[in-house]
């Protein structure tokens, strides 16, 4: 149940783990959205050796069961969200849901006002719920293959968050100039 999940900050031991998790998410849930060498490709990253950076460097928080880590998602602190990924088994249980709120939080709580993200196609939709709106759409060369994705962009409310886990109210921003 989604009660029972504990959301901490990323630990260096947690890498292995955050490895499989993602090749397990962007196998299971890519599938939906994209072809299978752009899948291949995508998930292929779990295994670069930047992969670490991508999760360390970002402030990155996980989120675990009596299972193991189900979800992890980071942000810096210019307000982008880096990554945003749940375990393959756990898709559509609220854990990307919850992973969002507390980064968008905590990037309040910290003074960001305005957010931005390279979305998937995969996780889109869960951006908008959240007010994001698309500003531009892209393909990212990985492996020699291209995959679609989308810059979205929100602007955070200007009052302080005064529970860093309540879900702040996005307000879409305006498009990229040019």
């Amino acid at each position: 149940m989604i009660e029972d999940l504990v959301v901490r900050d990323a630990l260096d031991s947690d890498v292995p783990e955050l490895r499989q998790l993602y090749a397990s998410s962007v196998r299971s849930a890519g599938v939906e959205a994209y072809p299978p060498e752009a899948v291949a490709a995508w998930s292929s990253f779990s295994e670069a050796p930047e992969f670490e950076g991508f999760v360390l460097r970002n402030r990155t928080i996980v989120v675990e069961d009596d299972t193991g880590l189900v979800g992890f998602g980071g942000a810096d602190p210019s307000g982008r969200i880096a990554s945003l990924y749940v375990r393959g088994d756990r898709l559509h249980e609220g854990i990307g849901t919850k992973i969002l709120e507390r980064l968008l939080a905590r990037l309040l709580s910290e003074g960001v006002r305005r957010v931005w993200t390279e979305a998937s196609e995969l996780s889109r939709p869960l951006f908008e719920r959240f007010g994001f709106v698309t500003v531009a759409e892209e393909s990212v060369i990985r492996s020699g293959v291209p995959i679609r994705r989308c810059r979205m962009e929100a602007d955070l409310p200007t009052a302080a968050a005064e529970a860093p886990v309540a879900p702040p109210q996005v307000r879409p921003g305006p498009g990229l100039a040019g």
